[in-house]
């Protein structure tokens, strides 16, 4: 029997058409093993034609006469042997994964009937929307980098973008763009750039962070924002915060969770069908964002390597410490789980749209009387965190008092007081009312 990553071509006559749907099928999804065949189509051991099945191969790749591009890895003079089931000498072909730069792999001349991707033993066509996933993907430049020339700067929401920057003044205290104007402030961050005129204006990144729904749905047909299935009018930016709002856990855990949904956010593909969801059924979370990776997943779990697709917007996540930069993110989930006793993330790619879903879970950890999941030793909630989750807190509304936020944060309301006074010396809160009658919102302005 032939697995998904395994299939055998006749090695005796001219290389079979279907040889090619497989190669393509390999590069497209995570690569695979083409083996010699007898005229009955059987995994072979050491004939005399195994030798010529491989030149063919291996020429017909080069010549572009098959398949659109060659990824055959350089081989020695002599072919890799193995043994097959039987276990008989066998050489064979390896297919790698391409890289996304030679995305779509495809056979012929026209990327849209000649693209397949591997689901269990079987080539299957691949849509136009993936394959013209694919084709973004190979270019050099990120998608939301785009400049939207024509678009006026209203279609971005000034209330969202103070509240990032109140975030930012939590986050990075001395930074010297605290200083900018709202104007300067988004052409130094990435959402404004310089369109063909000369003119400012927002760019994709800007429009899907900050802007208001309905002009981003104008821009990206398909763009939809789910928590538990259920959709949302919201951009990047107020989901991001909202749904931090609803994870639950320590410091260290609710960190993980954090890290997964930026990265679920940063590497999704707005242009297709399905949309960002977020799911959390008792404990048992998954991310799911349209896209295929970029790199293979094993590279994102051992880090070390990064390719995000919206390179603009990790920059922004980053500026508020949501995201980490050298692909340290999935790496440092793993170490929390790890830490917890908890089984490892779950990363899987599917085809026909195009999606990745990260899945990890925290029901085998303990919970107290009243649900809260209970703390470790090692994972400290920092008052960093606290802070973090005030902001969080407020951000999801106009107004709150000392023992709402109290109980968000699961803390005394004189130890929340003391953190609501360093919040408002520091100007990221306004405290307003005194006494019972006290309320804090965000601040709003400069």
């Amino acid at each position: 029997m032939m697995n998904d990553a395994e299939e055998a071509a006749s090695a005796h006559e001219g290389l079979p058409d279907s040889i090619w749907k497989t190669y393509s099928a390999f590069a497209n999804t995570n690569g695979g093993v083409l083996l010699p065949a007898d005229p009955e189509g059987n995994k072979t051991g050491a004939h005399e034609g195994m030798q010529v099945f491989i030149d063919r191969v291996r020429s017909a790749a080069s010549d572009g006469s098959a398949v659109s591009v060659n990824i055959l890895p350089v081989l020695s003079d002599s072919p890799v042997c193995g043994t097959d089931a039987g276990g008989k000498s066998c050489a064979s072909v390896t297919v790698p994964r391409a890289a996304r730069k030679d995305r779509p792999v495809y056979v012929g001349k026209d990327p849209y009937t000649g693209t397949y991707y591997r689901s269990a033993d079987e080539d299957r066509l691949c849509t136009a929307c993936d394959v013209e996933a694919m084709l973004r993907d190979a270019a050099a430049q990120t998608q939301d980098t785009a400049v939207l020339d024509g678009t006026d700067m209203s279609v971005l929401d000034g209330e969202c973008v103070q509240r990032y920057r109140a975030r930012m003044r939590e986050c990075r205290p001395a930074h010297a763009w605290h200083e900018l104007s709202d104007g300067d402030f988004l052409f130094r961050l990435g959402a404004s750039g310089r369109g063909n005129d000369g003119k400012i204006y927002p760019t994709a990144a800007g429009l899907l962070m900050f802007g208001k729904w309905t002009h981003i749905k104008e821009q990206y047909a398909y763009f939809s924002l789910c928590r538990d299935s259920r959709e949302v009018c919201e951009n990047l930016y107020d989901f991001y915060v909202r749904t931090c709002g609803l994870l639950t856990g320590n410091a260290r855990l609710r960190s993980a969770l954090r890290e997964a949904l930026a990265n679920c956010i940063v590497n999704a593909d707005y242009n297709l069908p399905g949309g960002i969801n977020i799911e959390n059924k008792r404990g048992h979370f998954t991310f799911t964002n349209p896209g295929a990776f970029r790199i293979m997943p094993g590279d994102a779990a051992g880090g070390g390597v990064s390719d995000p697709r919206n390179a603009l917007i990790m920059k922004m996540f980053n500026v508020i410490n949501a995201v980490k930069q050298s692909g340290g993110g999935i790496p440092e989930i793993v170490r929390t789980c790890k830490m917890y006793g908890l089984e490892e993330p779950v990363i899987t790619e599917s085809f026909g749209p195009l999606r990745v879903t990260f899945a990890f879970s925290v029901k085998k950890m303990r919970e107290n009387a009243d649900g809260a999941l209970i703390k470790p030793a090692g994972a400290p909630d920092t008052g960093a965190h606290k802070r973090e989750m005030i902001i969080d807190f407020l951000s999801c509304r106009a107004y709150a008092k000392t023992s709402e936020i109290a109980a968000f944060v699961d803390l005394k309301r004189s130890r929340t007081r003391d953190y609501m006074s360093e919040l408002v010396r520091s100007g990221v809160v306004i405290s307003e009312g005194a006494n019972k009658n006290r309320r804090y919102r965000l601040r709003s302005g400069q």
